[in-house]
Parts: C-alpha cells; sequence; structure tokens
C-alpha cells in the first residue's frame, strides 16, 4: 500500500465541518486533527468529493 501526502489551500465557499464523531460538553462533533493537533481532512472525504463530482460532471 503506497502513501501520498498533498498540501493544498482550500477556499470554502460556505462552512465545512469535518467531525471526529466523538463530542464533549461544548460541542456535538469534534474536528478532526492529526498528531500534532492540526485540523485535516481525511483522505476518504476526499475520495467521496471526486466520486460525486464525476457522477454530476461526468454522467457516471
Amino acid at each position: 500500500m503506497r502513501t501520498y501526502y498533498f498540501n493544498a489551500k482550500v477556499i470554502l465557499d460556505s462552512p465545512l465541518h469535518i467531525g471526529s464523531g466523538e463530542g464533549n460538553d461544548y460541542v456535538d462533533s469534534l474536528i478532526i486533527r492529526d498528531v500534532n493537533g492540526e485540523p485535516f481532512i481525511p483522505g476518504t472525504s476526499l475520495c467521496g468529493l471526486m466520486a460525486s463530482l464525476a457522477k454530476d460532471r461526468l454522467g457516471l
């Protein structure tokens, strides 16, 4: 299995929240963070986005 790393600047047109599925007393879903505490978007979320775009734009 290969691991690929990408860095990108994301500019949003609307709010984005990718939660970890865990919550606390203040919020119902915490933001996913890496081992350094930086927020990140999991590859599975990006894969879903790419599949959705292909389906919509290519008629798949």
